[in-house]
């Protein structure tokens, strides 16, 4: 039996066979997916708050009743489940419905002294109607007089016993006014702000909750998901401004320090509905947003009104529709946004992640990502100056633009608080790092725990064009000329920042922020839509690109990688990594670990955690280190390189792809060794790399 929502709610109200209910029962305790949307139905038939927006979209009774029933189509089915488990009231509807239908099949007994007693009310004197009968109807008229000698008229109220009930009436109306009058908290004009993000943390954007999967998936293909606990909003302060006795080094080796450190200043809160209007451009089959308060990513098109966003020129406002929602696109694609307070151009260059913060005092927070800052209009007003407010953890940056043909790029890199060994680590870190963090420090949207949202963030501008002015809170702004690359970091859960500046000559920028738009040739277009197509076939990125990774083709599981580095957990990347793949695909999970590596020490043990599961103990240390990046330190280290060009002969496909491409790194060539290969080929290439290592004494140099 497959598990569905009809099939599930039938569980849940006890309406399946033992031997169903038995089966049905081992699959959902297995299933992290049917246990979240178990304790999700029981929520919101309980709330008292659940209510449909004014124009939400109401599905015709008729239609349930044959949903119900068993009556429709596969295709119709699908389509009413997505509108279904979309909707918080229309899930809490169908299944207190579908409870009702259930109890009203149930057969009740009558016994005969309750007869009699129904019997003993007919006022007509009707004899009782035997069962499978047509009632006999007496010809003769009923007199109005004729009442059952068993029922007796109720005695008149007295003229006091009514006065009574006025008094009492009367007393409690009292009582009720006064209560009013003296409870400040019904005469307020609005709730405190607690009141206020609470509800906007039970409330998605536009009044409409979010999409979830438009079928339950069948447990056995289902990926296992962390449940993070729900979070309670607290009041939100902000942290009184301090000063720095001493700054710490400054990043970057031959960097010149400029500007010492900085606080940030104690905002004004903003109300949500005074910020401005963002548009955004995008492919909405490639834009994952984070649903909230659950661990679980969807697509942009799935969620009420994702739809209407669109790779050309955007008339929705994105900002109220993504409001404080985690959102991001994979490595292969663009993003522009666009504001109408400030007249700025924000153009997304491959894989990041942001959101538009709950309140109104930053424009865009970023913890991952590359990115171009223009005017809307270069070139039409030259005088013309746009301001953007970019949030990295709890500090907010102001960038000004000059002039309308200022240009500038930015990039976002989350730094581990704590670079420490991977081969031990100490019991009370991992402690202090599994820990979850108070309410009040995580965002009322919580996603999956693998954003880097408590690591240090590296922020680099670099001024492509024209004139770019900086300021870091409080302090004085800064002047960045044509050409200087401006660096700072901020320190994890503070407002300190250390800013050093680089000039940076023409010659040494990147590809992305010489070339800001590309278009791509035909076969990787021909790969977007393979991968658009596979999308489409339901709500989970990670369920449906998982397909992919294996596929012939070693472009389409690359690009069906690039979902799995925003969406999925240590755990998810893990078990595709260990998957059957090419070498391309391997090499490419294991860049996006290595990457979760770097930006965050909770990654580095939840990685260990689930490398534990599946490796021997031994095993380990040495695949943390492939994962990582082997250092100086590790290359000097005989035992290490004698190690990994062990794994060059190892019976699993993984460990040779990730002692070869390890190798490679390092040295620049691969000897003409292949982990694919046959054993003899293999052999043959292991043995030149056992005569070069022999050569080096041991060592492994570039």
């Amino acid at each position: 039996m497959r598990l569905t929502l009809r099939t599930l709610l039938a569980y849940l109200d006890d309406r399946l066979p033992a031997e169903n209910a038995r089966d049905l029962g081992r699959r959902i305790s297995s299933s992290s997916f049917a246990a979240q949307l178990i304790d999700r139905i029981q929520k919101v038939k309980r709330s008292r708050r659940t209510a449909a927006a004014d124009d939400a979209a109401e599905l015709d009774p008729n239609l349930i009743a044959e949903y119900l029933d068993d009556q429709l189509e596969a295709a119709q089915v699908a389509e009413i489940e997505k509108r279904i488990l979309g909707s918080d009231p229309l899930l809490a509807e169908v299944a207190a419905t579908h409870e009702v239908l259930g109890n009203l099949r149930d057969v009740a007994g009558t016994g005969g002294s309750l007869r009699e007693r129904l019997v003993a009310l007919d006022r007509s004197g009707g004899a009782p109607v035997s069962a499978g009968t047509e009632p006999i109807v007496d010809p003769q008229p009923v007199v109005e007089d004729s009442v059952s000698p068993h029922w007796e008229p109720l005695p008149s109220q007295s003229g006091s016993g009514r006065r009574t009930v006025l008094v009492v009436s009367s007393l409690l109306a009292a009582v009720w006014v006064i209560l009013l009058l003296t409870d400040s908290r019904l005469l307020s004009e609005a709730g405190s702000e607690v009141d206020q993000l609470v509800a906007q943390a039970d409330a998605s954007p536009e009044g409409e909750p979010a999409a979830a999967d438009s079928v339950v998936p069948d447990v056995g293909e289902a990926t296992p998901q962390s449940n993070p606990p729900e979070v309670v909003a607290e009041a939100v302060t902000e942290p009184p401004v301090t000063e720095v006795a001493a700054a710490e080094p400054a990043v970057g080796g031959d960097a010149t320090e400029m500007s010492m450190p900085v606080t940030a200043p104690e905002a004004p809160a903003i109300s949500p509905v005074e910020r401005s209007e963002y548009y955004m451009q995008a492919d909405n089959q490639f834009v994952l947003v984070a649903v909230p308060n659950k661990s679980h990513w969807t697509i942009l098109r799935d969620i009420p009104g994702g739809d209407t966003i669109t790779d050309t020129a955007g008339i929705v406002d994105s900002g109220k529709l993504l409001l404080d929602r985690w959102f991001g696109i994979p490595q292969f694609q663009q993003m522009s946004m666009r504001s109408e307070r400030d007249p700025w151009l924000f153009r997304i260059q491959g894989e990041a992640i942001l959101r538009f913060p709950l309140r109104d005092q930053s424009d865009l927070q970023m913890v991952r990502g590359r990115c171009l800052f223009s005017h809307v209009s270069p070139g039409l007003d030259e005088s013309g100056a746009t301001t953007l407010r970019l949030q990295t953890g709890d500090h907010i940056s102001t960038l000004t633009l000059a002039s309308s043909v200022a240009r500038a790029a930015i990039e976002v890199v989350p730094l581990a608080v704590e670079p420490i060994s991977l081969l031990s680590v100490p019991e009370e870190q991992q402690e202090k790092d599994v820990a979850a963090p108070a309410a009040a420090d995580r965002p009322l949207a919580q996603p999956d725990d693998h954003l880097p949202l408590r690591s240090d963030y590296l922020v680099t501008v670099t001024v492509l064009s024209g004139g770019v002015t900086l300021q870091q809170g409080e302090a004085e702004a800064v002047d960045l000329p044509t050409g200087f690359s401006h660096q700072w970091r901020v320190a994890a859960g503070q407002d300190i920042t250390e800013v050093t500046s680089q000039p940076a000559a023409p010659a040494s920028l990147p590809d992305w922020m010489l070339r800001p738009e590309t278009v791509a040739v035909p076969e990787r277009q021909r790969l977007t839509d393979l991968l658009a197509v596979e999308l489409s076939a339901g709500t989970d990125p990670l369920v449906q690109s998982r397909t992919l990774l294996a596929d012939k083709n070693s472009d389409l599981g690359v690009m069906a990688a690039g979902m799995f580095e925003i969406a999925a957990s240590a755990d998810q990347l893990l078990e595709v990594l260990f998957a059957p793949a090419e070498e391309m695909v391997h090499r490419e999970l294991a860049g996006i670990i290595r990457r979760r590596m770097a930006g965050s020490h909770a990654q580095i043990v939840a990685i260990r955690e689930s490398l534990e599961t599946r490796l021997a103990i031994v095993e380990v240390p040495l695949v943390m280190q492939l994962l990582r990046g082997l250092n100086l330190a590790d290359t000097k280290n005989p035992e290490t390189i004698s190690a990994l060009i062990r794994l060059l002969n190892d019976e699993r496909l993984l460990m040779r792809t990730l002692a070869i491409a390890e190798l490679e790194r390092l040295t620049g060539d691969r000897l003409n060794y292949f982990p694919a290969a046959d054993a003899g080929r293999r052999r043959d290439a292991v043995r030149r790399w056992e005569r070069l290592i022999k050569r080096q004494r041991g060592e492994l140099t570039p």
